[in-house]
């Protein structure tokens, strides 16, 4: 994985600054990846793709290709009620951008793995479990980052921001394209927090994984 420097995504950890301003508990940012691996990435992966083959039996699989549940499944399911000033275009189904394989939910698990590491360099994470993850819409998405930010902040145009910096993300990311993870399991980063968010947003095609990551420190 490498961090991408990407002008829309800085305008928006501008904005978002300016929100942690208001409130010196809140904790917001955003950050775009490249899915291209490092060499090191790569032999982790095979790694762990062998290991997964050997402790497996063929009618098993890293995630139940039958799950009822949101977990990591891989199609998305954005709804045709999309927020206010988002582009309304957003399909209801989208086909399935990557393979039901083992072999690719392995890699999207590595992949987040990777890029927690790389945002918190201060903590050691290895691989995370596929039971860490719900999968999301995008109306989950912006609903509930902008409930946590309103019910953090005193800003008075509060859902006129939150439009903004998702209209700017959207330039970059393109959220019809995107399948939508939500990190559900509270990690180090988050442990001492009121309320936390963190979803990765992919788009194959684009070969960007998109991070945001949100958080109020619980007063000490």
């Amino acid at each position: 994985m490498r961090y991408l420097e990407v002008p829309c995504i800085s305008k928006c950890n501008q904005i978002l600054r300016s929100l942690e301003y208001l409130n010196p508990s809140l904790s917001l940012f955003t950050e775009m990846y490249s899915c291209k691996k490092t060499r090191k990435q790569k032999k982790e992966e095979i790694f762990m793709k062998n290991k997964i083959c050997t402790n497996y039996s063929p009618n098993q699989s890293l995630i139940s290709e039958n799950n009822t549940d949101k977990s990591l499944t891989f199609e998305n399911n954005i709804p045709n009620n999309t927020p206010h000033n988002i582009p309304n275009n957003i399909p209801n189904n989208i086909p399935h951008t990557l393979p039901h394989t083992s072999s690719s939910k392995t890699s999207l698990l590595l992949s987040f793995t990777s890029i927690i590491n790389l945002s918190f360099p201060e903590y050691g994470f290895h691989n995370f479990d596929e039971s860490f993850f719900e999968k999301k819409n995008f109306s989950e998405l912006k609903t509930s980052i902008t409930n946590y930010i309103t019910m953090s902040t005193k800003h008075s145009q509060i859902t006129e921001t939150i439009d903004i910096i998702f209209l700017n993300i959207d330039k970059d990311i393109c959220f019809k394209d995107c399948i939508i993870y939500s990190l559900e399991n509270r990690i180090a980063p988050y442990e001492n927090t009121v309320w936390f968010f963190c979803y990765f947003l992919v788009n194959k095609s684009l070969k960007r994984i998109l991070l945001m990551s949100g958080s109020q420190e619980k007063c000490k």
